[in-house]
């Protein structure tokens, strides 16, 4: 069985860090900064736009069976396809955003008597 050596670790990181295009990744949904749990997703469909947001392999999976659902919408012209295709990405990168704030609002305000022990 062969161990990972520090070095080994190290270049599969900045290999993580590279692909991601940065050296601080994090997921724009849940916060997840592991970076060999990041992905890059295709806000507007790969075939049709290139922006890319990173995102958690579980995030991404959500964003993307959204994508798959869609596939029978069309448009006849490419261009206005493009524009739906990305602003219907948006809306869930939007909304996934959305819910892990409204999460983390309602956690906060929960239990104000809880929150006091720990501080």
């Amino acid at each position: 069985m062969k161990m990972n050596t520090p070095h080994t670790q190290a270049a599969r990181l900045e290999q993580a860090y590279r692909r991601l295009g940065t050296r601080n990744p994090s997921c724009v949904i849940c916060g997840e900064s592991y970076a060999h749990a990041l992905e890059l997703h295709h806000i507007g469909e790969q075939a049709f736009h290139d922006d890319l947001a990173i995102v958690c392999r579980n995030c991404h999976r959500k964003l993307s069976d959204g994508q798959i659902d869609r596939r029978q919408l069309s448009s006849p012209d490419r261009r206005t396809e493009t524009i739906g295709r990305y602003l219907l990405g948006l809306s869930d990168l939007f909304r996934l955003i959305a819910n892990t704030l409204s999460s983390m609002a309602r956690e906060l305000l929960s239990d104000p008597e809880s929150r006091e022990a720990e501080e």
